[in-house]
């Protein structure tokens, strides 16, 4: 439930710990052994993040060289190692490694978002009934 309601597996690694411990794992190999198969999940999140970032180049029409995407995949695993954590980081992980490498590929597609949110936000300003789907609410009778 805990790892549900944060949306990381890092919040029960503490536990895990006293658990193996608690089962009679020695010390030294939980200390051993829980944090390096943490380090292969974030290895996991960094070729996630790779993946995605070559479908959103490929997605674009502009595809990463082979130098990109093995520089990309070494600024994914630095980047991972924060990014896992955190509830979401992985989006912004995903931009921020897309805007180093190629910037006219974020620009786009966050000037794209924000305008999609301004129009959203300018939207839900009006006054009720001034805007269409109110009115068409309210001549259907509902």
């Amino acid at each position: 439930m805990l790892i549900v309601s944060t949306s990381s597996s890092e919040t029960a690694l503490p536990r895990l710990i006293a658990k193996m411990e608690h089962l009679g794992v020695s010390k030294p190999v939980v200390g051993n052994s829980v944090p390096t198969g943490y380090s292969f999940n974030l290895d996991g999140t960094a070729i996630y993040l790779t993946m995605a970032s070559l479908f959103v180049a490929e997605a674009l029409g502009t595809p990463l060289s082979l130098g990109e995407q093995i520089s990309l995949l070494i600024f994914m695993i630095v980047a991972s190692k924060g990014a896992a954590g955190v509830t979401g980081a992985g989006l912004a992980t995903l931009a921020g490694g897309l805007q180093s490498h190629r910037p006219e590929l974020v620009d786009g597609w966050v000037s794209s978002w924000a305008s999609t949110v301004h129009v959203r936000g300018s939207r839900a300003d009006q006054p009720r009934g001034q805007c269409r789907g109110h009115r068409r609410h309210r001549l259907l009778g509902g």
